[in-house]
C-alpha cells in the first residue's frame, strides 16, 4: 500500500512538473517569435541524450547523437526562425530553454522511474498532476480559468485535451518505457512532420523545399535512432 501511494505521488509530481514548465514556454513567446521559441524547444532530443550520458552514465552512441543533431537542423529548416542578432532578447531565450531541458528530464523519469508502475497508476497520476498544473498556470497567466463559450469551442477544446494532450502524453509514457528515453525523444520530433502534413492537407498551406528537406531529415533521424545497439546484442 505504501509503495503504491509513493508511486501515485511520484506520477502526480512528474505530471505537474511536465505541464508546469510550460509557463516558461508561454513567457518566452511574449519575448521571442513563435518559430524561434519552437526551434529552441526542439533541442530537447539533444538534451535527453546529454542528460543520459552525463547524469545516468548511459553510453553515448553516434546514431543517437547524429539523430538529435539532424532533428535540430530539420527544425531550423522547417521553422526558418528570425530573432537572432544584435537585438536578441537573451532573457526570452533563457526562458525558452527551460522547457526542453525539463522535457528531457521528464522523458528520463518516464523511461526509468515511472516505467515500473502499473499503466493506470502511471497514466492517471501524470494526467492528474498535469491537470492541477494547468489550472495553476491559467490562474498565473490570465488570473482566471476560462471555459469555452460555444459548443464548437467545447468540441475543439475536447479534441486538444484528448488527442493532443492525453493521447500524445499517454503514448510518450508508454513508448519511453519500451524504447528508452533517447529514442522516444527523437521519435517525438515527428510532430513537426505531422504539423506540416496537416497544414498542407487541412489548411492548404504550401510546403517549401526547405520544409520537405527538414521532414526528410527527421525521418532519417528516427531511422538512425531505431537501429539496434550493437553493443547491447
Amino acid at each position: 500500500m505504501l509503495a503504491a501511494r509513493r508511486d501515485m505521488l511520484a506520477a502526480i509530481a512528474a505530471g505537474a512538473f511536465y505541464m508546469g514548465v510550460n509557463l516558461f514556454y508561454f513567457l518566452a513567446l511574449r519575448e521571442l517569435t513563435v518559430a524561434l521559441t519552437v526551434l529552441i524547444l526542439f533541442t530537447y532530443p539533444l538534451f535527453t541524450i546529454l542528460l543520459g550520458w552525463l547524469v545516468f552514465r548511459e553510453r553515448l552512441t553516434w546514431p543517437n547523437a547524429m539523430a538529435a543533431l539532424l532533428v535540430l537542423l530539420a527544425a531550423l529548416l522547417i521553422l526558418s526562425p528570425a530573432g537572432l542578432g544584435e537585438h536578441t532578447n537573451w532573457s526570452g531565450i533563457a526562458m525558452a530553454f527551460v522547457p526542453p531541458v525539463a522535457y528531457a528530464i521528464f522523458i528520463h523519469i518516464a523511461a526509468k522511474r515511472l516505467a515500473g508502475m502499473a499503466v493506470p497508476v502511471r497514466l492517471g497520476g501524470v494526467f492528474l498532476g498535469g491537470l492541477l498544473a494547468m489550472l495553476v498556470l491559467g490562474l498565473v497567466l490570465d488570473g482566471r480559468i476560462a471555459v469555452p463559450a460555444t459548443p464548437l469551442a467545447w468540441f475543439a477544446t475536447a479534441g486538444l485535451a484528448l488527442v493532443s494532450t492525453v493521447g500524445a502524453l499517454g503514448l510518450l509514457l508508454i513508448g519511453a518505457a519500451i524504447a528508452g528515453a533517447e529514442r522516444a525523444a527523437i521519435a517525438g520530433a515527428s510532430e513537426l512532420v505531422t504539423a506540416l502534413l496537416i497544414g498542407a492537407i487541412a489548411f492548404g498551406e504550401s510546403l517549401e523545399p526547405a520544409m520537405l528537406i527538414g521532414a526528410g531529415l527527421i525521418m532519417v533521424a528516427i531511422t538512425l535512432a531505431a537501429r539496434p545497439d550493437k553493443a547491447a546484442r
